[in-house]
């Protein structure tokens, strides 16, 4: 996988994969919480990511990180137009 090659393919592969991994972890009975930190820079990905945990039990809350110093590190606004969003989602009690 070394370059990673982006086609259509290959981000369904990651994205199933991603879901699968998710899943066990919301299913599991030793976790309360899932913090589960991924850029996702367009709201398109956070739905697909969603809809393959439909028949999973979870309460979703997002949060969006910037930085507190304008010009400190890459400026993620000025590329994309908007911060990032990396969810936290919590397994039913």
């Amino acid at each position: 996988m070394h370059p990673f090659v982006v086609t259509d393919e290959t981000k369904n592969m990651v994205m199933d994969n991603i879901a699968y991994v998710l899943k066990n972890f919301l299913r599991c009975s030793a976790y309360r919480y899932v913090i589960f930190c991924w850029v996702m820079h367009k709201q398109s990905i956070l739905s697909d990511l969603l809809s393959h945990l439909e028949g999973t039990a979870y309460e979703l809350y997002t949060f969006t990180f910037g930085l507190t110093k304008p010009g400190c590190g890459w400026n993620w606004t000025k590329k994309c137009g908007h911060w990032p969003t990396a969810p936290l989602i919590s397994s039913a009690p």
